[in-house]
């Protein structure tokens, strides 16, 4: 004999009940991930646009030195995912050397994502086997004798070399800049065009 009155209200909670309660926590769970997931998005966006002004500064330089001037680039693996770290070089005196402090900025700068995938034409990568683009990983030489090298150059003509670099997060790229022969930058969040060479 049930001793709560009527007998439905002893039973518990209806198949019903449990079902909605579980929709409602995961409707809840997916609402919280997809603002952490577009807030990441939003970054690796901002990250590329502040990248794309530097490119531009760098671009006018060259133009109004009436000089090249370099971008040289280092892909590290950073605590989560990758970092890539860009220095602003100038060439004097037939030799490159590190831009410091332009206008009260610091040249030196990183990029940090889940995953960064950097396209360069061979050629800006001299010492690449087999004509394989590749990016040094490591550290920039300190070594006085070791001369930086510039993989991405900027000429007095507003020419460039070509440029594709992507910013994922959790495996798909989630911010494109790209830059072709003529300088031209282009950053979006959308998918990928075409190559650009």
């Amino acid at each position: 004999m049930p001793t709560c009155g009527t007998e439905r209200r002893c039973r518990g909670f209806t198949l019903i009940e449990l079902l909605v309660v579980l929709v409602l926590i995961g409707l809840s769970l997916g609402v919280l991930l997809s603002a952490g997931l577009f807030e990441r998005r939003q970054d690796a966006q901002t990250q590329l646009e502040l990248f794309a002004r530097a490119l531009q500064q760098i671009s006018a330089r060259a133009v109004l030195d009436g000089r090249p001037q370099g971008v040289e680039l280092i892909v590290q693996a950073a605590a989560q995912g990758q970092q890539l770290q860009w220095r602003w070089l100038a060439l004097q005196q037939e030799q490159w050397v590190e831009v410091t402090d332009v206008d009260g900025t610091e040249p030196a700068q990183t990029l940090q994502a889940d995953s960064i995938v950097l396209t360069l034409p061979a050629q800006a990568s001299p010492a690449a086997p087999g004509g394989a683009s590749t990016v040094a990983a490591g550290a920039f030489a300190t070594d006085a004798a070791v001369a930086p090298q510039p993989q991405v150059l900027f000429w007095p003509t507003r020419e460039s070399t070509p440029l594709r670099l992507e910013l994922g997060t959790r495996g798909e790229a989630t911010a494109v800049l790209e830059l072709d022969l003529l300088g031209r930058l282009r950053v979006n969040d959308d998918a990928p065009p075409p190559p650009l060479y």
